[in-house]
């Protein structure tokens, strides 16, 4: 009973923050979804820098489904783009 009720505020919390963050500044290439904005990647693991300190630009999905940062979604576009690694199918060999 416990994990259903978990469960559940889990997917009422997705779908609130889908709603929250809904918008077309923005498009996610992991996840397709349409946003208003990204959220800084210190919000999401925790860091704060110091007042002086530089901060990277926003590039966090806010959207819980996969939670890719910026790295790898640039990692994901320079495979997508610049590769074979998803249009061919993959060979294995052995």
């Amino acid at each position: 009973m416990r994990k259903v009720v978990k469960d559940s505020l889990h997917r009422l919390a997705a779908a609130i923050r889908k709603i929250q963050y809904y918008g077309h500044s923005y498009q996610c290439p992991c996840c397709h979804s349409h946003l208003k904005m990204f959220l800084p990647t210190e919000m999401i693991i925790g860091l704060y820098e110091d007042e002086g300190a530089q901060r990277r630009p926003p590039a966090q999905c806010p959207l819980p489904r996969l939670w890719f940062p910026g790295k790898d979604r640039l990692l994901y576009l320079y495979l997508l783009h610049k590769t074979s690694t998803f249009r061919k199918p993959l060979k294995l060999f052995m």
